[in-house]
């Protein structure tokens, strides 16, 4: 795990429920918040596939440069225009645009000011 600026907490997030697949799939899981479970494989599936489908639809909408609070909209369109909500919408979207950069399927590039741009590759 690093800190930031060079964060991956994506990756960590992603990498973390991966060590969870050493348990039985019927383990009984008592989330923070929601119903207690027993189908944990599943659910690690669930998360692996709505994070990788989230990574394949900002990938796609960077192929024109887009800062964080750009793809923040394209993730989180209703959230985005709630002023509660920004910090939430825009450090989720950061933590995926950092996973795609990681991943090779991203660049950052300067922007106007101190603003960043992200890029498909």
């Amino acid at each position: 795990m690093r800190g930031e600026p060079e964060a991956d907490p994506l990756g960590d997030f992603l990498a973390s429920n991966e060590r969870f697949r050493a348990l039985p799939e019927d383990t009984l899981v008592l989330p923070s918040h929601g119903e207690p479970f027993s189908t944990l494989h599943r659910r690690l599936d669930t998360l692996a596939g709505h994070h990788a489908e989230r990574l394949d639809t900002l990938a796609e909408a960077c192929r024109e440069p887009l800062t964080g609070f750009e793809a923040a909209q394209i993730l989180f369109p209703r959230a985005a225009q709630e002023l509660t909500q920004i910090g939430f919408t825009v450090g989720e979207t950061l933590a995926h645009l950092r996973r795609l950069e990681r991943q090779g399927r991203l660049a950052v590039q300067p922007g106007p000011g101190e603003a960043v741009r992200f890029r498909s590759l």
